[in-house]
């Protein structure tokens, strides 16, 4: 599936006449795969961070979710419960996850 995020892209796409794309494997193996992680924080680490955001992503439907899911999963992490999951169409999601509020999403979201 493709992701469209507009009827005025999906028109403009009628005139476009060349694409390029990069090697992440999203076309050509059809998903969405991390690619890396960038702890910020000191108190976390990136083990800690990719567990916290596929726990609080799990319950999400998102392709970006999803990856994080997966990628959580090959790297034999636990995923962790959620209390509360809320679901913000186009921005991101807020999960509970042992009474701490995470934010996962876009910029302007965060």
């Amino acid at each position: 599936g493709v992701i469209i995020k507009s009827g005025e892209i999906l028109e403009t796409m009628g005139k476009v006449d060349t694409m390029a794309f990069d090697k992440t494997g999203t076309l050509t193996r059809g998903q969405l795969a991390v690619q890396s992680i960038l702890a910020v924080d000191t108190d976390y680490s990136e083990t800690d961070i990719l567990q916290l955001a596929a726990s609080a992503e799990a319950k999400s439907e998102h392709p970006i979710g999803k990856a994080i899911v997966s990628h959580a999963i090959e790297q034999d992490l636990e995923i962790l419960d959620t209390t509360s999951f809320t679901m913000f169409v186009g921005k991101g999601i807020i999960a509970v996850i042992k009474g701490r509020e995470l934010y996962c999403g876009n910029e302007r979201f965060l």
